[in-house]
């Protein structure tokens, strides 16, 4: 069978850029880390796809890789922030849950007990608030009262 020799190079580009291709993925279940996979096959769709638009053009060809690539690492930045941002979200609710925890424990002691029919007995300790010696900072001096009940 006659081909022209344009044809033949893109047949033969495109055929190695499917094995290629291919081959990437049978590693997939081995262990390989994502990333690097996500990579190969972005440098190979680049390189595969460049090459069947440009007729087997090497330069092109080696452009669509690197363009494929760049693609590659965009979209994983992107799926690692959104993971980093969801992870941050988690993490502030758990600390306002854990506020939210304390505030009502201190309610539920602080609360009238039905059973003694009064309110509980509840002290205050002062504590001053001092400037610590070697701060550079004076501020007016403070006292904090933490409530304590007594039992």
């Amino acid at each position: 069978m006659n081909m022209p020799i344009g044809k033949q190079k893109v047949n033969w580009v495109a055929r190695v850029g499917l094995l290629g291709g291919s081959l990437l993925f049978l590693p997939a279940c081995s262990g390989v880390p994502t990333h690097m996979l996500y990579d190969s096959v972005g440098v190979a769709g680049g390189a595969g796809l460049a090459a069947a638009l440009t007729k087997g053009n090497p330069i092109a060809t080696v452009g669509g890789a690197v363009g494929g690539l760049a693609v590659s690492e965009m979209m994983q930045t992107a799926s690692k922030n959104n993971g980093i941002e969801k992870y941050d979200a988690g993490y502030d609710r758990g600390r306002s849950d854990d506020i939210k925890e304390v505030y009502w424990a201190k309610e539920r002691l602080l609360k009238p007990n039905p059973s003694t029919g009064g309110a509980p007995d509840v002290s205050y300790l002062p504590v001053p608030v001092e400037d610590a010696p070697d701060s550079p900072i004076k501020h007016v001096p403070n006292t904090v009262s933490i409530p304590v009940i007594n039992q």
